[in-house]
């Protein structure tokens, strides 16, 4: 039998697998998109990062980073997904677009040909981050980084039609979307349900992208 493909993902805590919500790494997002999609996963997520953000207590790093760009280069991957991120919304948006820009530019260089797909800034509502529509110049500005972009193959948005939708948790169910089951007791992070949910999203979007993924 052929092997199997894999993918790396870089991305910030949505796909960190062993975060606490969900409690285990069977249920988290990276595992889940594995079993969706049938690929192996290298997973290079850190918590609070983004292009720009470096996460907090000096452990990490943004995407672009070195040690990141090095983690990149040492996974056998046949694609590369990036994932978000609002920890980049304070930023100035035409810095995060110069950040997409310049780290496309540099995975070119390590993994060419390699065929890049970027999901979007996540929709959550949580405190300190705002609201749908309130981050859409930043989903432009990601946009416009991927059509100047040829090793990226598509952008998945989970913001501009929210895939996550009202303002709850498993712990605070406001009855006004989707988050009162697919955001753990944390308020921000996927819960079990939010994970394979999320999972099968990205899956069915990137069935378009077959000839090149």
């Amino acid at each position: 039998p052929e092997p199997r493909k894999a993918f790396g993902v870089i991305s910030d805590s949505y796909f960190e697998s062993l975060f606490g919500v969900p409690p285990t790494a069977a249920d988290s997002l990276p595992a889940r998109l594995a079993t969706a999609t049938g690929w192996d996963v290298w997973n290079g997520a850190q918590g609070g990062t983004g292009f720009i953000n470096p996460g907090a207590g000096g452990l990490f790093s943004p995407y672009g980073s070195a040690a990141r760009l090095a983690a990149i280069e040492a996974m056998k991957i046949d694609a590369l997904i990036v994932n978000g991120s609002i920890n980049d919304h304070s930023y100035p948006v035409a810095n995060v677009k110069a950040a997409m820009i310049q780290f496309y530019n540099d995975v070119a260089k390590i993994k060419p040909g390699m065929p890049i797909v970027q999901v979007g800034v996540q929709s959550v509502t949580y405190p300190g981050i705002p609201s749908p529509p309130g981050l859409a110049t930043l989903v432009t500005a990601q946009k416009e980084a991927v059509a100047v972009s040829p090793n990226v193959v598509g952008y998945i948005d989970p913001y501009t039609v929210p895939w996550l939708t009202g303002s709850g948790d498993e712990s605070v169910t406001d009855n006004n979307g989707n988050q009162d089951y697919l955001i753990g007791a944390d308020g921000v992070h996927l819960s079990n349900r939010g994970s394979k949910h999320y999972a099968i999203l990205i899956r069915d979007r990137m069935k378009s992208m077959r000839a090149t993924v």
